[in-house]
């Protein structure tokens, strides 16, 4: 019951929005709420009478375009689509998983809105599994890291995870008050979290940083809760390798988000010959996937000269 109640709760939030505006109830509020109404067995929302459904539909007739009264609860719904996302060695089409969108038939416009669309429907394909079959769960880390094999790892039981990398290149991601991120990818970590599938952030930022890390992911309306765990460098030289590492020995890692290769596998750091990771192109846009670094600085606007 409670796997058919997180579909139906995403579905629900798509016909609240319309054009750019995102409209609907907020997307942790309505799983806290699902939650809620499983311990309470709350009344049957299929006996609600008709002369409900015909003062609705008045009410919607009377107020013609129903974003206009919603359109502060923006930040919490993601967009709908269905695309067949153009993936770095994969031409495969990606199963089609309507995300909360925009109302009408609203297609990912950018590469990167693709590769969010993409990263969704894999993530949700997993979670909304049957629990109990006997196929494994593959992990999106490598089973022999370092080695020229694309065999991923199996999960063990526990619970499905999507790492997203912070850092841009080899720098640090930005942590200043002006920082923002991508509306699409901040929609759809909502949805994956509406259906119990946690979001871990990696950094290069050291562990006494987190809390200016957390302000950035809430400024940014990626983490709105601040529930989301961190890994960041806990002590002199310690590698993205081991962190990966660690967040993968607590959750089942199905799906990486990074700005570059090396974000996925520490081979990339060694390889002389592009070639040699032919054999990993079919990861991308299944396990792995590429878009630019999240956080970013909207610059200042430049004094008028008077």
């Amino acid at each position: 019951m409670k796997r058919l109640l997180v579909p139906l709760l995403l579905l629900a939030a798509a016909p609240g929005l319309s054009g750019c505006v995102a409209a609907a109830v907020p997307i942790a509020a309505g799983l806290a709420m699902g939650r809620q109404s499983l311990k309470d067995d709350g009344p049957d929302l299929t006996e609600a009478t008709a002369d409900e459904a015909a003062a609705s539909s008045a009410a919607e007739d009377a107020n013609g375009d129903l974003s206009g009264n919603r359109g502060e609860a923006a930040s919490a719904v993601a967009p709908a689509s269905e695309t067949e996302p153009t993936m770095l060695g994969s031409s495969d089409a990606t199963d089609a998983v309507p995300l909360p969108e925009t109302l009408g038939p609203v297609e990912p416009a950018t590469e990167d809105e693709r590769t969010f669309s993409a990263l969704f429907a894999k993530v949700t394909a997993i979670a909304q599994a049957d629990p109990f079959t006997e196929e494994k769960r593959e992990s999106a880390l490598l089973a022999d890291p370092g080695a020229s094999t694309p065999e991923r790892a199996e999960c063990a039981f526990a619970q499905t995870a999507v790492l997203v990398d912070l850092d841009p290149g080899e720098d640090e991601a930005p942590l200043d008050d002006s920082v923002t991120a991508p509306e699409p990818l901040t929609r759809v970590l909502a949805a994956l979290r509406a259906q119990e599938v946690a979001v871990l952030w990696l950094s290069r930022h050291t562990a006494v940083r987190a809390g200016a890390v957390r302000r950035a992911l809430l400024r940014s309306g990626l983490d709105t809760l601040g529930n989301d765990e961190l890994y960041l460098v806990r002590y002199e030289h310690e590698t993205k390798v081991t962190r990966r590492a660690d967040a993968a020995a607590d959750y089942c890692i199905v799906a990486i988000l990074g700005d570059e290769m090396r974000d996925f596998d520490e081979l990339y750091s060694y390889l002389k010959d592009p070639d040699a990771a032919l054999p990993f192109d079919e990861l991308y846009g299944e396990a792995w996937f590429l878009a630019p670094a999240p956080l970013t600085t909207t610059p200042a606007p430049l004094p008028e000269e008077g």
